[in-house]
């Protein structure tokens, strides 16, 4: 009876580590046309780059460095055009 016990205790425990333990999922959307989050040098066409960024609570994204510890995205890639990103 009591290694009854202590197996439904352990179970229970888990079961209230992996709650906790779960991260919020977020809904984001980061809107690269129209050169969105690029600077001047970076819109040329065919040109490779990569930028991180930091996604807020909201969802809401800020665009950091791409070696950035806080980054929680890093996108890489080529800027085709303003209508394509």
């Amino acid at each position: 009876m009591t290694r009854k016990i202590f197996r439904i205790a352990l179970v229970l425990a888990c079961l209230v580590g992996v709650k906790t333990a779960r991260a919020e999922f977020k809904d984001i959307r980061i809107d690269l046309t129209n050169a969105a989050y690029l600077t001047a040098e970076e819109g040329v066409q065919n040109e490779k780059l990569s930028m991180g960024f930091v996604i807020a609570d909201d969802g809401t994204p800020s665009r950091v460095a791409a070696d950035d510890a806080a980054a929680n995205i890093v996108l890489s890639g080529k800027f085709h055009s303003n209508e394509h990103g």
